[in-house]
């Protein structure tokens, strides 16, 4: 392995060395636990400590630093987008006849967190949990916060977006956004099929039953509808928006 790999592998021994109950450890302790030099776990916590993954008191222990906390509450959050989504993916798959998916933002990326495939022997392919380019297909709109060809009833926070032919010629899709209880988007529900098939007219008779199944787990969420969206882009891991640009309505 190289060097590199090696001080990430200690790295994380050094966090894993932390068990339930530890308010802190001391340097003894961690070199105990890990079997590590102290001095390479002087070295490691320094970029430990600047990643805000460990800190370190005024008597000198070792505590677990708040991003720590921050990934456990994103693991919880998709965990319960995860598990919570899948019955209106199931109702908007057998409503619409076409897959239907719940896509989240992880940093530039898109990814498909759950999807329930058309029961349509000729249906788009999307793989699950496979990070995808934030483009300017409907999904990728509606996590960056941006406009694009709306469909449907005019306004309203759920009015999906339709795009065909983004990435592949022969794949359209619509979305809408989902809403936590702060009115901040955390996901894009899909409706996904072939351009052939899903066209911009099929799209129009889709989009209520869309925007329907999106309010109705955005409420799941905390979202009330007496509070206003704030219709900003998903936020990343690292908490930071993504850098807007020029929404495409192909």
């Amino acid at each position: 392995m190289s060097g590199g790999v090696i001080a990430v592998d200690r790295a994380i021994d050094i966090l894993n060395a932390f068990r339930w109950g530890d308010e802190g450890l001391s340097l003894t302790e961690l070199a105990n636990r890990t079997g590590l030099h102290k001095t390479t776990i002087l070295r490691l916590a320094v970029s430990l400590q600047s990643s805000g993954m460990l800190t370190r008191n005024a008597t000198g222990e070792f505590r677990l630093g708040t991003n720590i906390l921050k990934l456990s509450a994103i693991l919880r959050a998709s965990q319960r987008l995860d598990r919570e989504v899948q019955p209106f993916l199931e109702k908007l798959a057998e409503e619409c006849r076409e897959s239907a998916s719940l896509f989240i933002r992880d940093e530039d990326a898109r990814i498909c967190l759950v999807r329930v495939e058309a029961e349509q022997s000729v249906r788009d392919s999307t793989r699950r949990l496979i990070p995808m380019p934030l483009d300017d297909t409907s999904a990728g709109l509606v996590l960056r916060g941006l406009e694009g060809k709306r469909v449907g009833p005019a306004g309203g926070p759920f009015s999906p977006v339709f795009t065909s032919g983004v990435t592949d010629p022969q794949t359209a899709s619509l979305s809408a956004p989902v809403y936590d209880a702060e009115g901040e988007i955390v996901g894009a529900m899909t409706v996904s099929g072939p351009a052939f098939r899903l066209t911009s007219e099929v799209a129009e008779q889709h989009a209520p039953k869309l925007a329907a199944q999106a309010e109705a787990f955005s409420a799941t969420l905390g979202y009330r509808t007496d509070t206003p969206p704030t219709r900003g882009a998903a936020r990343a891991k690292d908490g930071s928006a993504p850098r807007r640009t020029r929404a495409a309505t192909r």
